[in-house]
């Protein structure tokens, strides 16, 4: 488990400090849509395949609002 955590350790500092050609935005708004697409096609495939049923049988419509950004009550 140790050597497990140094790795992870060792890759993920790895990657952080190689130089790279995009800017901070880019990296961004990269990550936020493969973020926001993952979220999307999950919440599809739990609700036209049944996929995954976890805790809910369908869709969390206040986790769909959590992640596009807004609120809740």
């Amino acid at each position: 488990m140790l050597f497990l955590a140094a790795v992870v350790t060792l890759l993920v500092s790895t990657a952080f400090f190689i130089p790279k050609h995009l800017t901070k935005m880019e990296i961004y708004t990269t990550s936020v849509f493969a973020v926001l697409f993952a979220a999307l096609v999950d919440t599809f495939l739990d609700f036209k395949y049944q996929l995954y049923w976890y805790f809910e049988k369908d869709i969390v419509w206040k986790w769909l609002v959590v992640l596009f950004g807004a609120s809740l009550p």
